[in-house]
C-alpha cells in the first residue's frame, strides 16, 4: 500500500496551519523553496507543507543520524555509515557546501558519527561515538577541541586542545549533543545519563540513574532538545518516551501516549522543541513524527498509514519513501520560519516539513 501521509485526515476539525517557531540560537532567516520530489506545486499532505529533501547522491548521505542547523540556517547532517560517518554542511536551499571527516581515531575523523549540535557562534560539536568522544569544530570544518579520555589525548596534537573527561564520566554508549543557549554543552551517554561541560572543556557534572527504570533513569538515551527556559528534552528509545527535565536533571514531565487510540511512543530517537512549547518527536519504530502541545497533548503526526479507513490518528504506520513518508526516522531540529528538518535514516535522506493541523485528542490522550 502506497497511502501518503497520514495520521490526520483533513476536514472541518482540523486547524489553520500554525507557524512553530526554533528556540533561542536556531532562528535563521528561511529556506529558500526548492521543488524537489514534489508530486503536485501545491503538495500539502493534509497539513504538512513538503519542502525539500536532499539524498544520498546528491550530498554523500548515508544512513543519517544527526541533523542541525545554525543561525544562518545551513543544515548539517552526520552520516552514520560503515566508513565511520562524515558531516556534510548544506546550504539553506539544499545545496552542498563542503563535506567534513574520515574514518579513523585521529582529530577530525570518526568511528560510528551519530549525534550534532550547532552553537550560537556556529561551531558545530559531533558525537564520535565508537571512538568514545565529542569533537568540536569551527563554522570552516577545522576540529579545534576534543573532549575525551586522558589516555587518548596524546593522540590529539596541538593546535587541537583536548580536554579530558574525568572516568565517573568517561563514555560509555551511543552519544547524542546539545548545546544550550549559554553555551554549556550536554551528553547524552546512551544507558549512563547525561554529561555536562563548559565549552572551555571543564566538567561540571553528570545527572541520571544509569541503567535504570526509574523517573530519572536511563536506558536509551538519545536525543536531546531545549526550549526557550532552558529546560532539557530527552528521548529515550527503551523508555518509549520524551522527558523534561531542568537543566540539573530534575524531571519535570514526561510525554508518552495514554490513550489507547493514538498509538504508543516505540523507541523514540529525535527530539526538537519550539518556542512556543511544542515538542516534536521522532518515534522511530512507528515510522512517524509526532508533534506534542507542552502540556503533552499529541496534536498531530505524519508518516506512511496503511489504514486507509482510519479516521483522525492513523492505528498502524509503516515504512514509506515518498514524501512525509520515513523509514526509521531519527534526530530532528526545527529553525526559525517553522520548518522541521529531519534524518531520515533508511531512506538516506532529509526531509525538510512545514506546518501541520491539528488533531483535537479525545478525553485521556496526553503526557503523563
Amino acid at each position: 500500500m502506497t497511502t501518503l501521509l497520514l495520521a490526520l485526515r483533513p476536514g472541518p476539525s482540523l486547524a489553520a496551519e500554525l507557524t512553530p517557531l526554533a528556540p533561542e540560537g536556531l532562528r535563521c532567516s528561511g529556506l529558500v523553496d526548492r521543488e524537489v520530489g514534489r508530486t503536485s506545486p501545491d503538495d500539502t499532505f493534509g497539513g504538512w507543507e513538503y519542502r525539500w529533501e536532499v539524498f544520498s547522491n546528491d550530498a554523500s548521505i548515508t544512513t543519517p543520524f544527526g541533523v542541525a542547523v545554525d543561525r544562518a540556517c545551513n543544515v548539517y547532517v552526520a552520516s552514520y555509515d560503515p566508513l565511520g560517518g562524515r558531516i556534510t554542511k548544506l546550504s539553506r536551499d539544499g545545496a552542498v557546501l563542503a563535506t567534513w571527516g574520515s574514518p579513523g581515531k585521529g582529530a577530525g575523523q570518526f568511528e560510528r558519527l551519530e549525534g550534532l549540535a550547532v552553537d550560537a557562534a556556529g561551531n558545530v560539536y559531533a558525537a564520535d561515538s565508537g571512538n568514545n568522544r565529542v569533537q568540536r569544530f569551527t563554522p570552516s570544518g577545522t576540529v579545534d577541541a576534543v573532549w575525551t579520555r586522558e589516555s587518548a589525548c596524546p593522540a590529539i596534537t596541538a593546535p587541537v586542545k583536548c580536554n579530558v573527561v574525568p572516568p565517573e564520566a568517561w563514555f560509555n554508549g551511543s552519544l547524542s549533543v546539545g548545546v544550550d543557549g549559554s553555551g554549556t554543552l550536554y551528553v547524552v551517554d546512551g544507558a549512563f545519563g547525561v554529561k555536562r561541560f563548559q565549552s572551555s572543556g571543564a566538567y561540571l557534572g553528570t545527572w541520571g540513574t544509569p541503567l535504570s527504570d526509574a523517573p530519572t533513569g536511563f536506558r536509551a538515551g538519545d536525543g536531546i532538545a531545549f526550549d526557550a527556559d532552558g529546560n532539557v528534552y530527552i528521548a529515550d528509545a527503551l523508555l518509549n518516551a520524551v522527558r523534561k527535565f531542568t537543566r540539573d536533571g530534575a524531571l519535570l514531565s514526561r510525554f508518552a501516549i495514554a490513550d489507547e487510540t493514538f498509538v504508543r511512543l516505540d523507541a523514540p530517537r529525535g527530539v526538537a522543541v519550539d518556542t512556543d512549547g511544542n515538542v516534536y518527536v521522532s518515534d522511530t519504530d512507528n515510522q512517524r513524527m509526532v508533534v506534542f502541545a507542552p502540556e503533552g497533548i499529541p496534536l498531530a503526526w505524519a508518516g506512511r498509514c496503511t489504514d486507509e479507513d482510519a479516521v483522525g490518528p492513523c492505528p498502524r504506520t509503516g515504512i514509506g519513501d515518498e514524501p512525509g513518508q520515513f523509514a526509521f526516522p531519527h534526530h530532528l531540529v526545527a529553525n526559525g520560519r517553522g520548518e522541521v528538518f529531519l534524518a531520515d535514516r533508511y531512506n538516506n535522506r532529509v526531509q525538510v516539513l512545514k506546518g501541520y493541523p491539528i488533531w483535537i485528542p479525545p478525553a485521556g490522550a496526553g503526557g503523563e
